[in-house]
């Protein structure tokens, strides 16, 4: 008799060539398809799934449709929440449409609807309550159309509170929500200008693609109610140098550290320098102080791994009077020669990294993650290294699939993380999401982790260390964050 490994695959090849026609089909195969993936444990045929889902014609996505999508997601590993956050993705996009014709639907589709949206606020891909709220309307005597409002959300108890200006550049405003809710709240609508911006869910929330040096007016609305006006004015910028026009090809094959790190030495105090949408494979970047570095949408710095490429910073150079040493690398609390990070910030100040775009490290098993206590040349490399740095924020981005931990502010004072994805698998090694050490002043507010390790770790070094420089980490403030994967949520000691 078959053991179960064997009918397991027999199955998965029957899932993989199955038509997915409408949304019943989707209900019965995608599901099913995502549970023996789960059984596998890898990644490469998540794509399949969710390119069925999306193959799946726009009159057949129905209540059935988003019941199959809420049971793929629950069914997906738990490793996988990029593949899930792409279900979500998809959820949400169909969701107002279908609510606003709920009560018009057959009853197998209506309860189909309905189980999903029960399945969502479960999962949180919809704000909590949110299903309650559903239930409560249908059961109202008054026609669905005014249960709903005119921007297809359901009517909350209550409208916005409010929001203030976290951050200001010269192109991005972040704002931070007055609201009873941690991380996601329910939908509102941005206004800028008097014109709708888009709509959201988290508490803290980036409005993009402004001109320097202008007056914005911002008003948030919930269920028909508006908050005051929020008067902002984006900051002065001297230039915007395009890395393209320095010579980056952002194809994906040829290394453009070169005419990046080009485009970052030659611009000016006050300057932008703009990465536009591609894929740009870079070994390390170095920062200079008083620039933007931003990375656009649908752009992406991708991590070489050739170890014979990446710049070392030594953990101790002798000055000459041999009275102390420079400390430029580290690893794990001691002064030890360390691979330069992807981007690097060495005695700058008035730095701002921000995007839509990713940092990927490209790390994985075979490369990075391989024989991790083995030192090769130098110890392993961060996604954004600090030292001794400040008045820093990195606002944004999606960092990924760190060599070692992706946000390492070290000796440095007045520091910001905001509104960010740091991501990495659960079963990576040492990819803590942000550990500040020996830091003064740091901001970490509104970011998702999902990683193999510490999602933040607050660190002093290590004794030799704590006990030469006795620096501790001091005022830091963390609020508004997700976290997913990871050994602990805040910890605190090296």
């Amino acid at each position: 008799m078959q053991n179960t490994k064997e009918l397991t695959r027999e199955l998965y090849q029957e899932l993989l060539n199955a038509p997915v026609k409408d949304g019943k089909s989707a209900l019965k195969v995608l599901p099913a398809f995502a549970a023996c993936e789960n059984r596998f444990g890898t990644k490469q045929r998540y794509r399949d799934i969710l390119d069925r889902f999306r193959g799946v014609p726009a009159k057949m996505r129905n209540g059935l449709y988003m019941l199959a999508l809420m049971r793929a997601r629950d069914e997906m590993a738990e490793t996988m929440f990029e593949y899930q956050e792409d279900l979500r993705v998809l959820y949400r996009e169909r969701f107002q449409i279908l609510l606003q014709s709920c009560r018009d639907m057959a009853d197998e589709e209506r309860e189909a609807f309905l189980e999903s949206a029960l399945l969502a606020s479960r999962n949180r891909t919809l704000p909590a309550g949110r299903y309650e709220q559903i239930i409560s309307s249908l059961k109202d005597e008054k026609p669905a159309k005014e249960a709903v409002h005119s921007s297809g959300s359901l009517l909350p108890d209550s409208g916005i509170r409010g929001a203030k200006i976290l951050w200001t550049s010269s192109r991005r405003i972040t704002l931070e929500l007055d609201d009873d809710a941690v991380y996601e709240t329910a939908p509102y609508r941005i206004y800028v200008n008097r014109n709708l911006y888009g709509e959201a869910t988290r508490m803290i929330q980036t409005v993009t693609d402004l001109q320097p040096d202008t007056e914005y007016s911002i008003v948030l609305e919930r269920g028909g109610i508006f908050t005051s006006e929020i008067r902002a004015r984006t900051l002065p910028e001297t230039a915007t140098l395009n890395v393209r026009e320095f010579g980056a090809y952002g194809d994906g094959e040829h290394n453009d550290t070169g005419a990046i790190q080009a485009a970052i030495l030659s611009c000016p105090p006050g300057g932008r320098v703009f990465i536009p949408a591609g894929h740009y494979p870079v070994t390390a970047l170095f920062l200079k102080s008083d620039i933007i570095l931003e990375i656009g949408r649908d752009a992406q710095l991708l991590g070489i791994y050739d170890r014979s490429l990446i710049p070392i910073l030594p953990g101790q150079v002798m000055l000459e009077d041999e009275s102390d040493y420079l400390n430029f690398g580290t690893w794990e609390g001691n002064p030890l020669d360390m691979f330069a990070s992807l981007i690097t910030g060495i005695h700058v100040s008035n730095v701002t990294i921000c995007g839509e775009g990713v940092i990927d490290g490209r790390a994985d098993f075979d490369t990075w993650w391989k024989d991790t206590k083995h030192k090769d040349r130098a110890w392993r490399p961060r996604m954004i290294f600090l030292n001794r740095c400040s008045d820093i924020t990195v606002q944004g981005l999606t960092v990924q699939n760190s060599p070692a931990w992706n946000l390492h502010p070290y000796f440095s004072s007045n520091i910001r993380f905001l509104d960010m994805k740091v991501l990495g698998p659960a079963n990576s090694h040492n990819t803590d999401g942000c550990d500040p050490e020996s830091c003064t002043n740091v901001e970490i507010a509104g970011i998702l982790f999902s990683v193999g390790d510490d999602c933040i770790a607050v660190k002093s070094g290590k004794i030799y260390m704590g006990r030469k420089e006795k620096q501790p980490c001091e005022n830091l403030v963390i609020r508004q964050s997700l976290m997913r994967d990871g050994h602990g949520g805040v910890t605190v000691g090296s």
